[in-house]
């Protein structure tokens, strides 16, 4: 009998395997990164680069493709496959990112985490984002864009005029910053993880052995 525990124990952690599988498919944490003006945000490059590392699928493209990105986002969250959505831009990729947000609210899929980097207008982001950061200067000549939100969604606007060592180019490089974000999106994969295993099975999961 000893062959027949030794299939069992095999198709057992073949099983599990696949659950594992199935969980991180359906759970995968997604952040979609938008560079400004000149493709100048080298520091979101590292910072996706850190996302990786930490087991979510980052993707780093211009400002120019939030619309191509939104659809990916919303493709994606059809498909079950995109939690949580995480949005980051810095100066006009931080415009693009409030954008890319509105047009995933017009689809009902929602945003964990927004953040913004000194962003190049200042922006009411919409009612779907549960989470909003924005990294600013108050005293910048051209870019002192503070966000606004509805009620539901926690709005935090942090001023760094007081540091000297920042300025607009700079900004989105800080390792501080990324750790910061870092921490926000690690937040929201548990918060995901909770929702995905309360959450209904669908009429293809429930029929599934």
């Amino acid at each position: 009998m000893t062959w027949i525990a030794g299939l069992m124990a095999i198709a057992c952690a073949g099983a599990a395997t696949t659950d594992a599988a199935l969980a991180q498919s359906q759970g995968s944490a997604r952040a979609y990164l938008m560079r400004g003006l000149f493709d100048v945000s080298t520091g979101l490059d590292d910072l996706a680069a850190k996302l990786r590392s930490r087991g979510v699928r980052a993707i780093v493209d211009s400002y120019t493709a939030s619309d191509q990105l939104a659809a990916a986002a919303i493709r994606a969250y059809a498909e079950q496959t995109a939690c949580p959505i995480v949005v980051i831009g810095h100066s006009m990729g931080a415009e693009a990112a409030v954008a890319m947000a509105e047009k995933l609210a017009q689809a009902k899929v929602p945003v964990a985490v927004l953040v913004t980097f000194s962003p190049a207008y200042p922006r009411a982001v919409p009612a779907n984002v549960g989470r909003i950061v924005n990294y600013y200067q108050s005293n910048s000549a051209l870019w002192p864009n503070r966000l606004s939100g509805p009620a539901k969604s926690r709005v935090r606007n942090v001023d760094l005029a007081n540091d000297a060592a920042v300025n607009h180019l700079n900004i989105e490089k800080l390792p501080r910053l990324h750790e910061e974000t870092l921490r926000l999106v690690a937040a929201a994969k548990v918060s995901c993880g909770v929702q995905h295993r309360s959450a209904p099975k669908t009429a293809t999961q429930a029929a599934k052995p």
